[in-house]
């Protein structure tokens, strides 16, 4: 029984560590964009809507990783 208590407690921790580490990611996000409103227009609306809905980027599913060492 203690030893579901402590894990529960355990869990409990890292959630509210999660939902804090989460507001503070999405605080400095409202920060950026508010400079970004007040520093470039154009750049502010490119960054709500995104670039170029046309051009999607993403990271290559079979990216070989380098295995050989130099010498």
């Amino acid at each position: 029984d203690a030893i579901e208590r402590a894990w529960a407690l355990l869990k409990q921790k890292e959630a509210v560590a999660k939902v804090a580490e989460l507001r503070g990611m999405y605080e400095s996000m409202r920060n950026a964009m508010e400079e970004l409103e007040r520093t470039d227009r154009r750049l502010f609306e490119a960054a709500k809507t995104g670039s170029d809905q046309n051009e999607v980027v993403t990271f290559p599913k079979r990216l070989r990783v380098p295995t050989e060492t130099p010498p």
